[in-house]
């Protein structure tokens, strides 16, 4: 909600905006702590579907379908584009390494970040 306020702001004020709300569809973990099961592969488990791509799909449309339809019961602004993250998997890659690229990434046994104290020596 509160980036529908924000929206409302911004475009009050007289600002364009132009809000994309990313849907992901693949890679999210139970855990906001970067651990834990993958929500997707807990889910069809969950509905005794199979694991693969295709289930996978159906089962994170249909949530998808849920989430926009809340946001209409909510009168909330739709925004311009819903991505769904399996749509954009070579951006990402191609994003995360022009971070490594610049300095910006470290990786750790368990993932990678983006290096805060790095990027507070940019001068802008």
């Amino acid at each position: 909600m509160f980036s529908d306020v924000l929206r409302r702001t911004l475009e009050y004020a007289g600002f364009e905006v132009k809000q994309v709300i990313n849907i992901t569809d693949v890679g999210h973990l139970s855990s906001d702590a970067d651990q834990g099961e993958d929500k997707m592969t807990a889910g069809l488990a969950r509905e005794g579907l199979e694991l693969t791509l295709e289930n996978m799909k159906v089962m994170a449309e249909r949530y998808a379908q849920a989430f926009i339809e809340d946001l209409k019961e909510l009168n909330i602004e739709m925004p311009f584009v819903f991505p769904r993250a399996s749509e954009h998997i070579p951006e990402q890659i191609a994003f995360v390494s022009s971070l490594f690229d610049k300095g910006y990434a470290y990786t750790t046994k368990d993932g990678v970040y983006f290096d805060t104290g790095n990027f507070l020596n940019t001068e802008y």
